[in-house]
Formats: C-alpha cells, structure tokens, sequence
C-alpha cells in the first residue's frame, strides 16, 4: 500500500496540488476581474499547450517543478488591493487543503483507511511543501528566469505600496509592444528590450515622485536612477536625455569607481554634446568592464560618436566589439540604430 503511496504521490498528487495552487490564482482573477494571459502547469519547453475562454494553457515538460500564472495588473483605487488578493489566493488553496488534510488524519481511524489516509498524507505533504515553496523560498530560478514567489510579491506590496506603480508601468510596455506586432512574454523583456514604447511622461513622473521618497545616496535611489538614465537612453529622445543627464551626475558622484556607471554617465554626456567627456569614460569602460552588456552598449556609443565625426574606420572597430559582445540582446542593435538616426538627418 505504502508503495503505491508512494507512487501516488509523485504521479498524480504533486502536480495535483501544484495546479490547485495555480488555479486558485487564476480562479481569483477571475472573480476580481483581473485578465488572466496565461496558465502554466510545470516549467521547461510546453508538453501541451490550448486556448480556452481567451486564457492559454500550458502544461511545461517538467510538471514537478512548479508554475505561474500571467495576469494584467488592474488599475484603479483597488488594483493594487485586488493584485494582493489574487496573490494571496494561492497558499491560502493550500492551507485550506492542509488543514482538511489534518482534520481528515484526526478523524478517520487509520487502521480502517486503505486510501483515504494515505491520501491525505499524501496531499498534506505536497500542500505543504508547495506553501513552503511559494511563501517562504523567496525568488525560485526557474530554468534561466527568476520568477517572483508570492511571499516576495506580497512582501514588496506591503513594504513599498508605491512598487505597483512600477507593474503598471511594465503593464504598459507589454501592451504596447504587443500592439506593434511583437510578443512578450515577460513585463521585464518589455522594459529591457523596447523601452521606446514606454508612455514617457509616465516613467518620468513615477521617477521624479520615487525620487521624492527615496533617501539620498542610498542604494536604491542610485538604483534607480541608473535605471532611468538607461530607459532614457534607450528612448532615443534628445530631450529626455538631457533631462536624464543630471540624474547620471549625482549617480557618478556616489559611484563614480564602478564600471558600470561609466557607461552610463559617459553615454549621457556624449548623447547631450560633451562628446570628449562621454567618450573618454565609455574608453576606460571598454578598457577595464568585463560585464558583456555593459560592452556591448559602450561600443555602440563609441561607434555611434565615430560615425559622428566622421572616423569609418573607428566606427566599424567600436561596431564590431559591440556585436561581439551583444550577448543575444536586441536592444544592441536597437539602441545602435535609435542612436544613428539623428546623425544621419
């Protein structure tokens, strides 16, 4: 009996309780009107894959390690209350299920149960390894990804109420990126690869009123405005650079021996007109970095600042060192191409 228990538990009762936790998810955005995209059972390449009532389902090659669920972030007064919800659904199908389980072990006589004890141990077990997994891991890597457990969504949403701002954000970029043909799987592909499409006015107001917020010279704070300094960059917008650009001195000031904020300082100066200035730093940078996207967007400012003065031959090297380096990231070869047009007018 315990053999097939055992059995049991890894062919049908782990999965099982992992898509009641994600179903609990989707089944609560549903009530609270929030869209569901996508359902997925299992990790790794799709075994199965279907469209039901405009959600996709997708069962992944390796079912025992987990799933997500893919919603929209609602707007509104109680977005971010109904997000919280929605999270919240998911351990608490697996608490429910956990304690039915120990009620069921109280009540019934064991040695009268051929199956419905064990299956409640059964399920106890898994239920309460899945509540582990997702409350108390924090971040679970999940083949090259790292995807956010719901005790660390949840936690971010009670420790800074104003980060919902910031998916809403990454809401709109995969809108808008999906509206001109493409498909994103992820908010963060969407921010990283075409931060073109960002509304501008948006991503600057939320920066300024983060600012407002943040202590100087903290680490966060310099998060973000390295972060920004780079979404402006990205933008390919003259204006928003200039903007940017003071944001990228204080950034330089807290941190100017670190390698990576010599990228992003140098290429804000050369995107605003001190062109010596942002070559000599993105220079040291290819120098010294080791990082393969750091690099990459530093030759492509080198190229683009030869080009500029009309050197091919510089040009072509600096290209070439940033294609070597692109590491698979489009946003090289976008930013390069964003970066040429004004020279090229």
């Amino acid at each position: 009996m315990w053999i097939l228990f055992l059995v049991g538990f890894a062919l049908i009762v782990w999965p099982l309780s992992i898509a009641i936790h994600e179903f609990a998810h989707a089944g609560a955005a549903k009530l609270l009107d929030i869209e569901v995209t996508r359902v997925q059972v299992g990790t790794g390449n799709d075994w199965r894959r279907w469209k039901w009532r405009g959600i996709e389902w997708v069962i992944g090659r390796q079912i025992y390690l987990g799933g997500y669920v893919l919603v929209t972030p609602p707007e509104g007064p109680w977005g971010r209350s109904r997000f919280a919800a929605m999270i919240a659904a998911g351990p608490l199908s697996n608490i429910y299920i956990l304690a039915m389980c120990l009620l069921v072990l109280r009540t019934v006589p064991w040695e009268q149960s051929d199956f419905v004890v064990p299956m409640a141990i059964g399920l106890a077990w898994a239920n309460g390894i899945v509540l582990y997994w997702s409350v108390v891991l924090g971040d679970v890597p999940i083949g090259d990804q790292v995807r956010p457990s719901d005790g660390s969504t949840l936690w971010q949403l009670l420790k800074d109420p104003t980060v919902y701002d910031e998916w809403l954000i990454a809401r709109d970029f995969v809108k808008a990126v999906e509206a001109d043909g493409r498909t994103v799987a992820e908010p963060r592909d969407a921010m990283n690869l075409q931060g073109r499409y960002a509304p501008r006015s948006r991503v600057e107001a939320l920066f300024l009123r983060r600012m407002e917020t943040i202590a100087p010279s903290s680490v966060r704070r310099l998060q973000y405005i390295d972060g920004f300094c780079t979404w402006a960059l990205f933008t390919g917008d003259r204006e928003v650079m200039a903007r940017a650009e003071p944001w990228s001195e204080e950034l330089f000031t807290a941190r100017g021996g670190e390698c990576t904020v010599w990228g992003t300082r140098g290429s804000m100066l050369l995107c605003t007109g001190r062109v010596q200035e942002g070559v000599a730093l993105l220079e040291r940078l290819m120098a010294e970095d080791k990082v393969l996207f750091d690099r990459a967007i530093g030759g492509c400012c080198l190229a683009w600042a030869a080009w500029q003065r009309g050197d091919s031959a510089a040009c072509e090297q600096w290209r070439a060192e940033a294609l070597r380096h692109n590491d698979g990231k489009p946003v090289i070869e976008w930013m390069e191409r964003e970066m040429a047009q004004p020279a090229t007018s």
